[in-house]
């Protein structure tokens, strides 16, 4: 009867740790792949409006714009060169704790001049159809000519009357980029507002009217589609 007992016994222990293998091996792809493949992202700001708007949540390619020392490694990994026009997800040059969100207007090299919200990079005039100028109380600055160093990208935002960007604060190191956006696999209905926390009670608050607000909120038609 002990015997049959310990058999048991043993048989559960053997079960459980299987079982704990099996979510340490799931937790350590989960965090493998947030570490080196892809991010979530989450829009706070007005600043890329219409191309990608407040709540919208991104996974974040981390894999596309990764260093690589052939182009045999190249070739097999998805792996791409930063081109104007690209969006990208990268830490914040004054603060890397936060991630930003803008779309690439100059490239090493390249001369950017920016005259009330409109982009010129070597002396031609760049805006594109995603460009917005909605109406905002403060006259945005301009900025340049001046040639973007060796090393670093020239950024904006869509929105280009309501962006805090490299007009601001400076050309954008490339060793600061996190990746690029792959599609949008939710989107929210939020403000800006709603994403500023000042006490873990509103944190919680906020946390819980969103779920219960989530079906009614969510815009549909803009799950799984890809931000150009």
């Amino acid at each position: 009867m002990k015997d049959k007992n310990l058999c048991g016994i043993l048989l559960h222990v053997r079960k459980f740790a299987k079982y704990l293998e099996i979510a340490a091996d799931t937790l350590f792809f989960v965090f493998f792949v947030q570490a080196f493949v892809v991010q979530a992202f989450v829009v706070p700001t007005s600043s890329m409006e219409d191309t990608l708007l407040i709540g919208d949540h991104l996974l974040v390619n981390k894999l596309y714009y990764a260093p690589y020392s052939s182009k045999i490694e190249k070739f097999i990994l998805p792996i791409g060169d930063v081109k104007r026009g690209d969006i990208v997800v990268f830490r914040f040059p004054k603060d890397p704790r936060f991630d930003y969100v803008k779309r690439v207007i100059g490239l090493p090299g390249d001369v950017v001049e920016v005259l009330e919200g409109h982009a010129y990079v070597n002396g031609k005039l760049i805006d594109g159809p995603y460009v917005r100028f909605k109406p905002t109380p403060y006259k945005p600055p301009d900025f340049g000519p001046i040639k973007v160093p060796e090393g670093h990208l020239f950024v904006m935002g869509d929105n280009r009357n309501n962006s805090y960007d490299s007009r601001f604060w400076g050309f954008l190191p490339m060793n600061h980029l996190r990746g690029r956006p792959w599609f949008i696999y939710w989107s929210l209905r939020k403000s800006t507002k709603e994403y500023s926390f000042p006490t873990i009670f509103h944190w919680m608050w906020g946390m819980v009217k969103s779920i219960v607000e989530t079906p009614f909120r969510t815009r549909w038609k803009r799950i799984l589609t890809i931000p150009h």
